[in-house]
């Protein structure tokens, strides 16, 4: 009994110690391309580019990827989350590509169709 009490309270320790920062992420990967050594930024710092490229140069440090299976995705929120992932990555934007629908199963083995984004991390090498 006393163990079983000793596991809910590290459970929940645990719970509690969880940091908001994580949660802000959540789904979000991050692959970035060798060693760029660069400093977390202010997520409002970084640009994000959905429509065209920046006119600035750039060299490309990393991805973000998040699937989405939710019938209608909130992109602002995706969006949002890819922001602070480059942030922390050091990246100074992020180019959006285009989404790509991913065919699979549900757990009943029923065909569902989700939502791949990803955008690529960018770092200007023209520091204004």
């Amino acid at each position: 009994m006393k163990f079983l009490l000793l596991i809910t309270l590290l459970f929940f320790v645990a719970i509690g110690c969880s940091s908001p920062e994580a949660d802000q992420t959540r789904g979000v990967r991050t692959s970035m391309f060798g060693q760029a050594n660069l400093m977390q930024k202010n997520p409002d710092e970084v640009e994000i580019y959905i429509s065209r490229k920046p006119t600035r140069p750039y060299k490309e440090i990393g991805m973000v990827q998040y699937l989405d299976w939710s019938y209608r995705p909130d992109e602002g929120t995706i969006f949002g989350k890819f922001r602070i992932a480059a942030a922390r990555a050091g990246a100074d934007g992020l180019i959006v590509l285009d989404t790509r629908i991913v065919n699979d199963h549900d757990l009943k083995g029923n065909p569902d169709q989700g939502n791949d984004y990803r955008a690529t991390l960018i770092a200007f090498t023209d520091k204004q």
